[in-house]
């Protein structure tokens, strides 16, 4: 049978002293982790110092990069998708187009030259071509190679999208994005209403759906914006909601290329 034990009774003052001396060891291990903490930031700081010092600045700038917003880091194509963009833009330029008129005597070799000494304007036409925009050449000019969206119909991979990220804010249903963001997240221009007139002149787009252009800041402040269509041999550019985003709606853009000599 067990027998009850009355409890073993201590003192205030052992309990106090028992008290501060777990105060004091906690004191103590949290004084050693900060120790801890400062010393490898410390090493940290004299590694990094050094290597540049010395020279080795490879993983300096590995990680600098590592810090690099994501979408930065991959403006660049991997050798097999430049080579793949590039055989796709020769076929196009090889083929006579079929609803646009492009310049003349255009050499492939400079085109490549010139988007080889730009990987950044070679992964923004792979994002034209990815998202069904056909771009080509569609002017010469002293010192640039101008690329613009060809498709007949708006882009289709760009369709069902809102103006700006203020329309983004208060339209209704379902869309993808907005033109103005997306366009610089390609690195392109949209198509301003004189280049879509232009565009018109020498070629038939849009003819069955439309795309956001450029549209100024006086427009833009009374909740509209800019969007361009042809209907038979009339070119359309007129004010529309900005927060439209019906499906067959898309943008336009284009890019401008710095020839190499």
């Amino acid at each position: 049978m067990a027998i009850a034990t009355e409890p073993q009774k201590t003192s205030g003052t052992d309990t106090l002293e028992a008290l501060q001396e777990r105060l004091s060891l906690e004191m103590q291990r949290h004084a050693d982790a900060v120790a801890e903490i400062q010393q490898a930031m410390q090493d940290a700081t004299r590694g990094k110092t050094r290597s540049l010092i010395e020279g080795d600045t490879e993983a300096v700038i590995g990680e600098l990069k590592s810090s690099e917003p994501v979408a930065e880091q991959k403006r660049e194509l991997t050798v097999v998708e430049k080579e793949r963009l590039l055989q796709t833009l020769q076929n196009r330029l090889s083929r006579k187009a079929d609803h646009y008129v492009r310049p003349k005597g255009i050499d492939f070799g400079e085109v490549k030259k010139a988007l080889e000494a730009n990987p950044a304007a070679l992964w923004s036409l792979s994002k034209m071509e990815e998202t069904g925009g056909s771009p080509d050449i569609v002017a010469v000019e002293s010192n640039e190679f101008v690329f613009a969206d060809c498709s007949a119909e708006s882009p289709e991979g760009r369709r069902n999208c809102v103006y700006d990220s203020a329309a983004e804010k208060s339209a209704r249903g379902t869309f993808k994005g907005n033109a103005v963001d997306m366009s610089e997240e390609f690195g392109v221009e949209m198509w301003s209403p004189e280049f879509y007139r232009q565009m018109q002149t020498s070629g038939k787009f849009d003819r069955n759906t439309w795309s956001w252009l450029k549209t100024d800041a006086e427009t833009r402040s009374t909740a509209v914006a800019l969007r361009g269509s042809r209907d038979g041999d009339h070119v359309l550019v007129y004010q529309y909601d900005a927060r439209s985003h019906r499906g067959s709606g898309a943008w336009r853009g284009l890019l401008r290329v710095q020839k190499v000599s």
